[in-house]
């Protein structure tokens, strides 16, 4: 379990060729500040990009991505949403919130960091959180928003869920570096929703 007022960091992702359509969100638990692993990390930031991005990355630069996190102490969680109906998105990642933060409130973090996607966007976001509150499955746990340029701890669930959808959706597809991933997905667990 983690120390109270401990802090996640989220990500989202959409796999609409998956062999069912899906709507993942990671949330990764720190126990230690890993700056010197996210600082080698932003070194592998591609040119002209405005973040570190796991899809923006070539195979070399994924391979040492996972290799420095393969490293570094984290709890990670994914919830899955799947069959996605590409235009009920939103509801996915109600359903994938449902699922997340309660479990990670159970294990003691007191916030949730999110990758913002706009002032409309996060007030949802905040509105399903109260709505959360009100019946009573969960009590404490907070939700914020922040710019992903500026938030470097987001880069960790986006490199997490940036393998793991991979995998997901070409497990016949041998991957480079997939030897870092599994010692990465140790500190993984999944939960899978139906929608």
């Amino acid at each position: 379990m983690a120390d109270k007022n401990t802090t996640a960091w989220g990500d989202e992702s959409v796999r609409l060729l998956a062999e069912k359509p899906m709507y993942l969100i990671a949330a990764c638990v720190l126990p230690e500040d890993p700056k010197a692993a996210l600082a080698k990390i932003a070194k592998l930031m591609p040119m002209n990009a405005k973040k570190v991005h796991w899809r923006d990355m070539g195979i070399k630069d994924q391979k040492r991505s996972l290799e420095i996190l393969s490293e570094i102490s984290h709890s990670t969680y994914i919830v899955v949403a799947a069959p996605l109906n590409g235009r009920k998105q939103e509801r996915a990642r109600r359903k994938c919130l449902e699922t997340l933060l309660p479990w990670l409130e159970h294990e003691g973090v007191s916030v949730l960091v999110l990758e913002s996607r706009g002032e409309h966007a996060d007030k949802k976001d905040i509105d399903f959180l109260l709505y959360l509150r009100r019946s009573q499955i969960v009590e404490s746990i907070d939700l914020e928003h922040a710019d992903g340029r500026a938030e470097d701890h987001l880069c960790i669930p986006d490199q997490i869920l940036g393998a793991y959808g991979e995998i997901t959706i070409a497990k016949t597809r041998s991957h480079a570096w997939e030897p870092h991933w599994e010692k990465v997905a140790r500190s993984v667990r999944i939960f899978e929703v139906d929608l």
